[in-house]
């Protein structure tokens, strides 16, 4: 099942270096310049595909350039970081694979798509937002055991059970245009990575910040997201499983 999962993987990411190239080309277009008969130069656009369309490729095609990223020093004292991209390949292969062994494990009823899909989306938003990678994949799986389908009797939704009504006007601003947008194991991620990097710049700690995620005793919700944090020690890089 491994190799499956790391084939499935590397192909994400084979496919979302060809959409890096065309990005970095300058357009969506390769000029070639064949001369025609005149011995004029003459420029000739060839259509290139959009990988960038396709939805798990789309995913990791945003994280952009790794760089080696320590998580925010506010987590430290509390839970060991847990991974630490690399700018070599194969380590971020090796990081989306365990991410995914991890959901797969923590939820048989994942696919391995859509828990490719997260595995992608908790490296891009944790990165873009500045949120710890290992903090934001424990919340999720507290919060909904990485079902992207979940909704609370409250109206909480998605991966990352966000409530639309409470913070719409956020999530409009940073591109979440619709509650059922939250459903999407991308845009469910990205809600809840934005919420907590927010939160742990006002409240200076996990233990509070996660609190005022939940909504309620912070004491109580920090000890049953602590439990998933334990699980995830046993999924870091060089273990065996």
């Amino acid at each position: 099942m491994r190799k499956g999962i790391r084939r499935s993987i590397l192909t994400v990411l084979l496919l979302s270096m060809a959409g890096l190239l065309a990005f970095t080309a300058g357009s969506r277009y390769i000029h070639a310049s064949p001369r025609n008969r005149r011995g004029t130069i003459q420029s000739q656009k060839i259509q290139l595909h959009d990988w960038s369309s396709e939805p798990a490729v789309a995913s990791f095609y945003q994280i952009g350039r790794f760089v080696t990223n320590r998580f925010s020093d506010v987590t430290l004292t509390y839970t060991n970081p847990l991974f630490t991209l690399s700018e070599t390949i194969q380590d971020s292969v090796e990081t989306m694979s365990m991410l995914t062994r991890f959901i797969q494990k923590q939820n048989p009823a994942i696919s391995r798509d859509i828990a490719a899909r997260q595995a992608a989306a908790f490296l891009r938003y944790s990165i873009k937002y500045g949120a710890p990678l290992d903090l934001v994949v424990a919340v999720a799986n507290t919060e909904s055991h990485f079902n992207p389908n979940a909704r609370s009797s409250h109206g909480a939704a998605g991966v990352m059970q966000v409530t639309w009504r409470v913070h719409e006007n956020l999530l409009r601003a940073n591109g979440i245009r619709s509650e059922e947008e939250l459903y999407t194991p991308e845009k469910g991620i990205a809600a809840g990575c934005l919420l907590i990097s927010r939160y742990l710049r006002a409240y200076g700690s996990p233990e509070k910040a996660l609190g005022r995620y939940y909504g309620g005793p912070s004491s109580v919700y920090w000890a049953r997201v602590s439990r998933n944090l334990s699980k995830l020690q046993r999924y870091r890089p060089g273990n065996r499983l």
